[in-house]
């Protein structure tokens, strides 16, 4: 824990819990998605089970290394919420945290796509438009200034392609291939954008804004990655009819 010295706004023991308690649940999740893959008999929720695993290893790997309180840097704020300070406060911004994201967004939407046989092609935007969304939010969380909004900005334009491709074109896709999936893909398709709206919120809050400690940040996004363990539950859902 000796490295906090070095942000003057950082990780507190009880944001240090949380991220630990995280990591169980994220361990215990990925355990469970394998067993049911092992268990299961058809190829598409089989697939998803082992995918929905790879997604939770890999979020346990990363609450792991923000508990033990690696990867990370500190960053000046751009908004000090104490001005009796003379010069502003750096803030501690955990980069690991995009890591795991640039893996398990992408991850996401090629699950949500399996459900509707989207072609490699759009698949691959789809792909390419999610990992810069997550780009654009670790530049803009590393940039000191007012620029960082401008970064914010352009993954909000990634991020609309990608609210496109899944709730028309993949709506539309699943309506003519499968039917009988299509109000469930709905249900998933609304639950994961409904996600990626509440990330933006809390980077707004958090590394954006510094509105919110570091500790209220952690558990804002720990809440957010622990609702995507039901989105991948939702997903194999949708495939089981």
């Amino acid at each position: 824990m000796a490295q906090m010295a070095s942000a003057d706004l950082h990780l507190t023991n009880w944001g240090t819990n949380f991220y630990w308690a995280a990591t169980g649940i994220f361990n215990v999740a990925a355990i469970a998605f394998f067993a049911a893959g092992l268990a299961s008999r058809k190829h598409l929720v089989r697939v998803l089970y082992f995918l929905s695993a790879l997604s939770c290893y890999i979020a346990c790997l990363a609450y792991f290394a923000m508990g033990a309180n690696m990867g990370w840097t500190a960053v000046q704020v751009e908004f000090p919420r104490d001005h009796r300070l003379e010069a502003p406060p750096t803030r501690q911004v955990f980069w690991v945290r995009y890591i795991f994201w640039a893996v398990v967004t992408p991850l996401s939407t090629v699950m949500l796509s399996m459900l509707t046989d989207l072609s490699p092609q759009l698949i691959t935007m789809e792909v390419v438009m999610s990992l810069l969304v997550i780009i654009t939010g670790l530049v803009s969380a590393l940039i000191p200034t007012s620029f960082k909004w401008a970064y914010f900005g352009y993954g909000a334009v990634p991020w609309a392609g990608v609210t496109y491709l899944v709730m028309r074109t993949g709506y539309q896709h699943i309506s003519g291939k499968h039917p009988t999936r299509r109000g469930r893909y709905l249900v998933c398709a609304v639950f994961c954008m409904s996600l990626f709206l509440m990330y933006g919120v809390v980077w707004g809050l958090s590394e954006g804004g510094n509105v919110v400690s570091v500790d209220v940040e952690g558990l804002l996004y720990g809440l957010a990655d622990l609702f995507g363990i039901g989105f991948n539950g939702l997903v194999v859902w949708a495939a089981s009819v």
